[in-house]
């Protein structure tokens, strides 16, 4: 553990939480459907970004960029936790994300260079290699989700979750374009924990195999997936149940 983490840690350590935790159901609303990179969004993750933001403000981007780990477990993260491993180990009681249409698009971004601008530069260089590197033209595919709403589960606590969500600009990939720009959301009280297991969809979130008994949970498929974040830290990929309505 590094000597900035140890201090993340105690930062986060210094808030006091007393949150209430209760059934809930939140609901995006979107101009234009968001893109994405992966078949799913991660609520947890979603909402863990927006926690560190909150509490480090300008720090937070500096804290991603050196990609630091130990610190993720020890965010006030404002939903219950479902420990395994004897305790040593978690995961949030939050689903994926759940759009309304699942009907896929895509869209396609090109990277170009200006070469109308050398002559303002203020340095001599005049020559850039764009078949590699910094400058290298190329085209992207995203995949592109054609909803207008998209709906989370969780056992949260109502008033952070409102609080936290009031600063998300939007979700998935290359929101700067409009797509996946949070146009409104309601986070609505329900009757039941419905954040693992649907009682029409199924299994809502990726489950790892050591909560399949205690869940009594069925699957049909699985995958080396993330059950907590950060997502892209390989450590918090396991065997997992794949959601329903995914193959």
């Amino acid at each position: 553990m590094t000597n900035i983490e140890s201090h993340i840690i105690k930062e986060c350590n210094k808030i006091q939480t007393d949150f209430h935790f209760e059934p809930l159901k939140i609901t995006f609303s979107f101009s234009k459907g968001p893109m994405l990179s992966y078949p799913w969004i991660n609520l947890d993750g979603l909402i863990a970004f927006a926690v560190g933001e909150s509490i480090f403000k300008g720090d937070w981007r500096s804290y991603l960029s050196e990609r630091l780990v130990c610190f993720w477990d020890y965010l006030p993260v404002p939903f219950s936790r479902k420990t395994f491993k004897e305790g040593s180990d978690f995961i949030y009681h939050c689903s994926i994300s759940r759009f309304t249409n699942h009907s896929l698009d895509s869209i396609q971004f090109h990277k170009f260079f200006c070469e109308e601008g050398i002559p303002y530069l203020n340095n001599k260089k005049r020559k850039f290699m764009i078949v590699g590197g910094e400058y290298k033209l190329n085209k992207k595919l995203y995949p592109l989700i054609n909803s207008e709403e998209c709906v989370f589960y969780c056992n949260g606590d109502k008033d952070a979750i409102f609080k936290l969500c009031k600063k998300l600009l939007g979700i998935g990939k290359r929101v700067s374009s409009g797509n996946g720009i949070i146009k409104e959301f309601r986070i609505e009280s329900i009757e039941k924990d419905f954040s693992l297991i649907h009682p029409k969809i199924g299994i809502n979130r990726p489950i790892p195999l050591e909560l399949f008994d205690e869940l009594s949970v069925n699957p049909t498929s699985f995958a080396n997936l993330a059950y907590k974040p950060p997502n892209w830290m390989k450590s918090n990929h396991t065997l997992c149940t794949v959601p329903g309505g995914f193959i």
